[in-house]
């Protein structure tokens, strides 16, 4: 009789327990649609154009306060270090740039 009371003593416990009160819901994730690939491959477009032509003047590629960390080397920051680092290399007549399985 003692282990039927206790039994429903433990019920009677569990029983009045607080719901659990349910997770809140994630937030929406955003999509990535075809306009902002075609606006990632076309400023990718612009960077080669501009970088195989030299002209930094024009592109917009990088902020005033940019970090470009190039292998090997130091990290340089600002756009003026970013233009010396690129002036100093030879000519370019190919850049690989890869996004997704597209290369070019």
């Amino acid at each position: 009789m003692r282990g039927l009371i206790g039994l429903i003593m433990v019920l009677a416990l569990v029983a009045c327990q607080p719901a659990e009160e349910a997770p809140p819901e994630a937030p929406a994730q955003p999509t990535f649609t075809a306009d902002d690939e075609a606006a990632i491959r076309g400023m990718l477009e612009k960077y080669v154009e501009d970088a195989l032509a030299m002209d930094w003047e024009s592109t917009d590629y990088y902020t005033a306060d940019a970090v470009r960390m190039p292998p090997n080397a130091p990290m340089i920051q600002g756009m003026a270090a970013i233009e010396e680092l690129w002036d100093a290399l030879p000519p370019r007549t190919r850049i690989h740039n890869r996004f997704g399985a597209a290369r070019w």
